[in-house]
């Protein structure tokens, strides 16, 4: 004998099919959930959220809008129509809000009405007499947007549900989906500052460094200028004023290389590729200007450089291989308080895809940990066994990588703590064919 009666049976169809409901909304939820944070556009993640609120929900129209707090007013910034709204595809710009939304915006609490509670506000009665300028609401489901610290954003709001009345249930996944809106868009609204903050500093840095290399170059110029007409001249104490242009001339061609570091530098932190100005160049005289150069600065160390070959030529970029082996000496130096022998080694390689130039140097100073060694060539990242007793940015090996890797190369590094390190650099010959250059 079935006891159950025909309200009861009823119920349990309800219940199965409000639990189905909840179900599906949930799936749409979740997939909604990783469309939305996965664009860093303000203006997609708006479109993605409002869509979603219309989908999932189950509504004809469905809006989401920014808040204008000083006067609680509502910009409309995505809509999403069904068929039956297709007419408001253009004007629905036009729409500001009401009384209604800038209650929800500024008690950042849901609202939610079936169509009779609906018609019963003075609010609706004033939208529906706007003829032409918005849709006319059909029951009314809003939930606020708030940022992280509880500053209303905006409003999503859904009107006209398909089937019934906006219930709970709705609310409930509404109120989900607008925290996850939420999220994305002070995420999107924090990438577009940062983008910007990159390209003011990017155009900060260009007109600062045209600003400075503009008078070294005329520094420079004049220096060169009158050099010559003093080589010209006959005048006591010649030499001596020829020789101070000259360091003019040398301090102003400093200048200039330490302005074009600055600008690798900030190229390195934006990670943005290098400019190469590449020419036939010798590694090896380079190995020897900057040997010659480090010499004079430590009593303390010991320079010597082996090479294989006299000469090694490649294409590369002159000043940025030079700023290399800077860095690398100056590492070599610097790490090695103690004082030592620093080595410059220099060879060429033959190999399938034709000649190399390997260039390394050897110190024995510190040493670096072995947990640090795979790090050692990120940017501002120092040894753990010289932070704090030797002064140091972390972007000079970081400054050699970026230098070696642009060039088509490679750097690595054999280190033993209390025993010293070897860098080794690999660097492609690269030299142009004739008809290249033709």
């Amino acid at each position: 004998m079935n006891d159950s009666s025909p309200i009861q049976e009823k119920t349990q169809q309800e219940i199965v099919q409000s639990e189905k409901q909840q179900t599906r909304q949930l799936q749409k939820l979740a997939k909604a959930s990783l469309l939305i944070t996965s664009t860093l556009s303000l203006e997609e993640s708006l479109q993605h959220i409002t869509d979603a609120a219309r989908d999932i929900v189950g509504a004809h129209l469905a809006i989401a809008s920014m808040t204008n707090e000083e006067y609680w007013t509502q910009t409309i910034s995505a809509a999403s129509f069904s068929e039956k709204y297709a007419q408001w595809h253009v004007r629905i710009n036009m729409y500001s809000g009401s009384a209604l939304a800038s209650q929800v915006s500024q008690s950042n609490q849901p609202i939610r009405m079936t169509q009779v509670e609906l018609e019963a506000r003075p609010e609706w009665q004033e939208l529906s007499g706007e003829n032409g300028k918005h849709p006319i609401l059909r029951g009314w489901l809003a939930v606020p947007l708030i940022g992280r610290d509880g500053r209303n954003l905006g409003l999503l709001q859904v009107t006209d549900k398909y089937a019934g009345e906006f219930n709970e249930d709705d609310e409930a996944v509404l109120i989900q989906l607008a925290q996850l809106g939420s999220a994305a868009i002070e995420n999107a609204r924090l990438y577009t500052q940062a983008q910007e903050a990159i390209n003011a500093r990017d155009e900060l840095f260009s007109v600062v460094t045209h600003d400075l290399k503009n008078p070294v170059s005329t520094m420079k110029g004049f220096a060169q200028l009158l050099r010559r007409s003093v080589d010209r001249m006959d005048i006591p104490d010649k030499q001596q004023l020829a020789d101070g242009l000259q360091r003019i001339d040398k301090a102003a061609t400093r200048m200039t290389a330490l302005i074009n570091e600055l600008l690798d530098i900030a190229h390195l932190q934006m990670g943005k590729p290098l400019e190469l100005n590449q020419r036939e160049t010798d590694v090896v005289a380079l190995a020897h200007m900057a040997v010659a150069e480090y010499a004079q600065t430590s009593k303390k160390h010991s320079f010597r450089i082996n090479t294989e070959v006299p000469e090694l030529v490649g294409w590369w970029d002159t000043t940025r291989l030079e700023r290399m082996f800077g860095n690398l000496l100056s590492n070599a130096v610097k790490y090695s308080p103690q004082g030592g022998t620093i080595t410059v080694e220099l060879a060429r390689e033959e190999r399938e895809d034709g000649p190399w130039a390997i260039v390394r140097v050897i110190d024995q100073g510190m040493g670096i940990p072995p947990t640090d060694l795979p790090h050692i060539f990120d940017k501002f990242r120092r040894a753990r066994n010289v932070q704090g007793q030797i002064k140091g940015t972390g972007l000079g090996l970081a400054s050699v990588r970026q230098i070696v890797e642009e060039h088509g190369g490679t750097v690595s590094v054999k280190s033993k703590e209390g025993e010293g390190s070897t860098f080794t650099v690999c660097l492609p010959v690269n030299l142009l064919e004739e008809e290249d250059i033709e």
